[in-house]
């Protein structure tokens, strides 16, 4: 049986590959930046939550093959984050935008095509109804708190490089802020609010001795921390420990 967080990466896969058709048939080159913005979002947020959230998962369920997987998937999104980063750098209508486009397309596609073909039919197999549900809930919201822009680092075989990808998230929001034509103080106030609840999130995830197994939910659990904060929740106990 297919599983929940299988369907929900299905979905963003599915998603991806519908604002790669927005981009052919984007009648101007307007149109065509708006889908650019729309899918460098989606495709970074998907990135960071298959590296926060699956791929630890694979390690703890499927042992030597889970790491075969986490491996030859930390190469194949670097490479996708690298072409990512200069794709979403290009002007519409430029010589070069089609041709990144589909040299990154081609990449995604092939790593598409392992995880649904390969990958998560074997995690399937591994997975109890409630670890689904718990990876679909954990997955989504870690997406929320992704960053809008890519933001590869020199090296994707540690944890520590992808938080640092995280904490680009609330500077990216708040750059995206001042590209609108009317930006408000408030606004401005709320990303700022941002940036220090994500530092203090990381600050929660390092708090007690850094295991780099149990790091990647403890990450998670002061992200979530964080926008919970950033909700007005502030009656929550800071979390001290990863869940599965």
């Amino acid at each position: 049986m297919v599983s929940t967080v299988t369907v929900a990466i299905g979905r963003d896969h599915r998603e991806l590959t519908d604002y790669y058709k927005e981009f052919l048939n984007a009648l101007d080159n307007d149109a065509a930046t708006r889908w650019q913005n729309q899918f460098t979002w989606a495709l970074t947020r998907h990135l960071v939550a298959e590296e926060l959230v699956m791929y630890p998962a694979f390690e703890r369920i499927l042992g030597e093959r889970g790491r075969f997987i986490v491996d030859r998937g930390q190469s194949e999104h670097q490479d996708i984050k690298e072409k990512l980063n200069h794709f979403q750098s290009l002007e519409a209508g430029t010589v070069e935008f089609m041709p990144s486009l589909k040299s990154l397309m081609d990449d995604l596609a092939q790593c598409i095509n392992e995880e649904e073909m390969v990958d998560l039919p074997a995690l399937d197999k591994a997975l109890s109804n409630k670890q689904s549900n718990d990876l679909e809930r954990s997955f989504h919201r870690t997406k929320l708190l992704a960053p809008s822009r890519s933001h590869p680092v020199a090296s994707n075989t540690s944890l520590l490089g992808t938080v640092a990808w995280m904490l680009a998230a609330p500077f990216d929001q708040l750059g995206n802020l001042f590209l609108r034509a009317e930006v408000s103080e408030t606004l401005v106030a709320l990303n700022l609010r941002q940036i220090w609840c994500l530092i203090l999130a990381l600050l929660v995830a390092c708090d007690d001795s850094w295991d780099l197994q149990a790091g990647y939910g403890t990450l998670i659990a002061g992200m979530i921390y964080a926008r919970e904060l950033m909700e007005g929740n502030n009656t929550i106990n800071s979390p001290r420990r990863s869940f599965d």
